[in-house]
């Protein structure tokens, strides 16, 4: 099961994940990734508490990263393990 809390400030909006983030997920972060560029800011995931990530989340992950960015607006990553760094890599998703 995955938990997307959201924190909002003036220049971002940052969303944690926590939990799984796997296909049974998707369409509910998609919804949420939706309000997210409707509010026309920066987006930040924070990963700190991700316990597993599948294919299809990670392209969920790269269609949220593209939109965001279509909007002029930056996406960044924040609290991510090494190894999660080397898997988003892999399947071409830029951390940095």
């Amino acid at each position: 099961m995955l938990a997307i809390e959201i924190n909002e400030n003036e220049k971002a909006v940052i969303a944690y994940l926590k939990g799984e983030a796997t296909i049974e997920e998707c369409n509910k972060a998609i919804e949420i990734f939706k309000n997210i560029v409707d509010k026309r800011k920066n987006a930040v995931l924070d990963l700190s508490e991700l316990s597993n990530i599948d294919a299809a989340f990670m392209q969920t992950i790269i269609a949220f990263k593209k939109e965001i960015k279509l909007n002029g607006f930056s996406f960044d990553f924040q609290n991510i393990s090494p190894q999660l760094i080397r898997l988003l890599e892999i399947v071409g998703i830029e951390i940095i």
